[in-house]
């Protein structure tokens, strides 16, 4: 972790993507305006808020969230760590601790993106919200430590923080909880009086947090918006989904064909386990007299399937390793499941046994938004976490665990399912090294420091030129929207954007209509227009290639013009439009 910090050190931040928008609402908060009524947001307030508060403390700088969150990655690697050395052992904690900070905390897969890791994420909602997560696991497997149903109203109160983080997750924590509640309580004969104890503690905990956002926001909003305001509910989701990019995300351009791949990369997790059968059984054969020779083939066979998958991990596509990950969780969930109602009278292990119940479950969940194309560098990264941290307890606990049982003196097992994982570790080093190697193009903005990568050449050095002479560009005191992104750009040169939105994706446009933003545009005219990144279609272009933001384009290209780079083209990162008189 250390090593990947140093390494990283200020090039975790994208100056285009919508990690803007994470730095930017802080900042005007602190300014006095307010989520939701001044600034439009698709997700809970905690997360901004928080934000503006250590603004408020510490300055505001990108390096003030960012040192945050470099501690908020270690909280979560202790919670991690925690977790699994009571649940199973601190071999396999160490393991998945290792595993969360060399393949999700610094990832970098991508040298134009860079949004998807936990330093500098595309949005603190769902960081935040997987630390409170983990936390409240914790709890819960705390619970069965000291018994004390206080804790349940500490859980409750997390579940809520997580709702005033980011809807989805808040879902998925609530379920698995909700179950392991009622498991443990069926399991431990509670009587009614103590269900409605606990339970009142766990929705008395929820209700704090929630209501005291309620409350606030609603000095602030009409009634009827505050509560799908503060927990980030979209109505219109399945709207949403009809977008290429979210039917890539999710797999469901090609559900069919995806599925067959996560069986098919299934079926490879699966040959790990015939190599360490074909291990065990040819070691035993090789001391029985005229059973060598089959003791010999079974060994061979058993290292070939081994080389094989480690071949496979180290020459797959990265991206590809992880698909069959929904099989291997929802087989944990059934196995785990069946122990718990095996064990129910052991008090030692129920009390092991549950709380990695609910973890999977949680896992389970959280794979439901990317189930059928699970890859890492994309929202991945946060949905696809636990279920790589159950991967590994799978084939790094008790896949060898079984074969210590079965086959005496079979610990080799043990030795080569570390490798393998560490093979898993090497192939995502080896595809996020390069990348921060390649960063060394420094952006100034004041204080603020932007290591980019050098590849990017003249469009990273445009980025640089107008943050340098952005009072000649536009004069002073003038204000811009950055379109469809690029809210950094506001941020780093501390120009405000007179508009509520502030990004103009697919799902922004689709939650708050494009006629909505449209009359925005039209009420408060912004001096000037940045065309950034994916809205560089050229000032002169009637095409306007993206259908859901046509008309707003169509709009901007009609009543501004372009001053700056004299000669805007094609390949520009972003053009400077002003306002038509």
């Amino acid at each position: 972790g250390a090593v990947l910090l140093r390494l990283s050190w200020q090039k975790w931040a994208n100056i285009i993507w919508d990690y803007g928008r994470e730095l930017y609402v802080p900042w005007r908060i602190t300014c006095g305006q307010v989520l939701y009524k001044d600034i439009s947001s698709l997700f809970g307030p905690f997360p901004p808020y928080w934000n503006a508060l250590l603004f408020k403390i510490f300055g505001v700088s990108i390096m003030t969230l960012a040192l945050f969150n470099i501690l908020l990655v270690a909280g979560i690697t202790v919670l991690i760590y925690r977790f699994f050395s009571y649940t199973m052992d601190k071999r396999i904690a160490l393991f998945t601790s290792a595993a969360f900070l060399s393949i999700f905390a610094f990832e970098q897969s991508n040298l134009e993106q860079g949004i998807f890791a936990y330093i500098c994420p595309y949005s603190y909602s769902v960081t935040y919200a997987v630390f409170f997560s983990l936390l409240a696991i914790n709890l819960f497997a705390a619970h069965h430590q000291k018994g004390r149903d206080v804790l349940w109203g500490a859980i409750g109160a997390l579940i809520g923080l997580t709702a005033l983080c980011r809807f989805e997750i808040f879902i998925f924590l609530g379920l698995a909880i909700a179950l392991g509640f009622i498991s443990k309580g069926i399991i431990e004969r509670w009587s009614l009086a103590r269900f409605l104890k606990a339970g009142a503690l766990l929705l008395g905990g929820f209700c704090a947090p929630v209501g005291i956002a309620y409350l606030y926001f609603s000095t602030q909003l009409p009634l009827s918006q505050v509560a799908s305001s503060i927990l980030g509910f979209n109505d219109h989701w399945l709207e949403t989904l009809e977008f290429h990019y979210y039917q890539f995300t999710t797999g469901l351009d090609h559900p069919w064909q995806n599925f067959i791949i996560m069986l098919t990369t299934a079926a490879c997790y699966g040959l790990v386990i015939i190599a360490f059968k074909c291990l065990c059984m040819g070691r035993d054969r090789l001391q029985k007299s005229g059973k060598q020779w089959q003791g010999a083939i079974l060994v061979l066979l058993g290292f070939a399937l081994y080389a094989r998958v480690g071949i496979w991990i180290l020459y797959f596509p990265y991206d590809e390793i992880f698909r069959g990950l929904p099989v291997v969780v929802m087989l944990m969930v059934g196995y785990l499941s069946f122990l718990l109602w095996r064990h129910q009278r052991d008090e030692g292990k129920i009390s092991r046994l549950l709380p990695l119940w609910v973890m999977t479950l949680w896992g389970l969940l959280m794979l439901t938004k990317v189930f059928f194309r699970v890859q890492l560098n994309s929202v991945g990264f946060v949905h696809a976490m636990p279920a790589v941290m159950l991967f590994i307890v799978l084939f790094h606990g008790f896949v060898p665990q079984y074969f210590e049982r079965v086959y005496p003196r079979s610990y080799f097992v043990q030795t080569l399912a570390s490798v393998l994982v560490m093979l898993i570790f090497i192939a995502g080093l080896r595809s996020t090294v390069p990348v921060y190697q390649s960063r060394h193009f420094q952006i100034r903005a004041g204080s603020d420091i932007i290591i980019c990568a050098g590849s990017s050449g003249p469009a990273i050095g445009e980025v640089a030129a107008f943050l340098k002479d952005v009072d000649k560009i536009m004069g002073k005191n003038t204000n811009f929207v950055a379109f469809p992104r690029g809210v950094m750009l506001n941020f780093l040169t501390k120009r405000t954007n007179p508009l509520p939105y502030i990004i103009f994706g697919a799902a922004e446009v689709i939650r708050f209509g494009d006629q909505e933003i449209l009359r925005s545009f039209k009420e408060r005219k912004p001096d000037y227009v940045i065309l950034a990144n994916d809205g560089i279609c050229p000032y002169y272009d009637p095409g306007l290639r993206v259908e859901f933001n046509r008309a707003i384009k169509a709009w901007i290209l009609a009543n501004y013009y372009p001053v700056w780079p004299v000669h805007p083209e094609m390949g520009n990162m972003i053009t400077v439009l002003k306002r038509s008189e």
